[in-house]
Parts: structure tokens; sequence; C-alpha cells
């Protein structure tokens, strides 16, 4: 079974390069340059696997670990 990683970083070239390597093992990635935009992919189409940048402007990965918790995202 080939998992989902939704990966949030606010750094493009961080972000372009975990994607392509998390892709080039097999797994299927989505990306979000942000927390808001993190939450909203989390809502329309939850992954197996989140990855976080903890240091994000406006909501951070913990604030959006956070949120996940809240809404029982999990």
């Amino acid at each position: 079974m080939i998992s989902t990683i939704l990966l949030v970083e606010d750094e493009p070239l961080i972000r372009e390069a975990f994607a392509l390597r998390l892709s080039e093992r097999g797994y299927v990635v989505q990306t979000a340059r942000s927390g808001e935009e993190g939450l909203a992919l989390l809502r329309t189409a939850p992954p197996d696997i989140l990855v976080l940048d903890m240091v994000m402007p406006g909501l951070s990965g913990l604030d959006l670990l956070k949120e996940v918790r809240a809404a029982d995202l999990e």
C-alpha cells in the first residue's frame, strides 16, 4: 500500500527537495506552503503521514498540530 504524505513547508527549495526525495521512494506527496494551506488540505484529503515545518509565519507547525488534535483530524 502506498502511503500519502502531506508536507507542510514554507521554504520552496526545502519543500521541493523533500517532495522529490519522498516521491522517488514511492510515496504520494501533497505539499502546502503554509500551515493554513496544510490545514485546508488535511480537511479535504487526509494523508497517512504528516510532515511539518515547526517554524513558519502565520500558523506554525506546532499550532497546526494542535488544530489537528483539537479537530480530531488524526
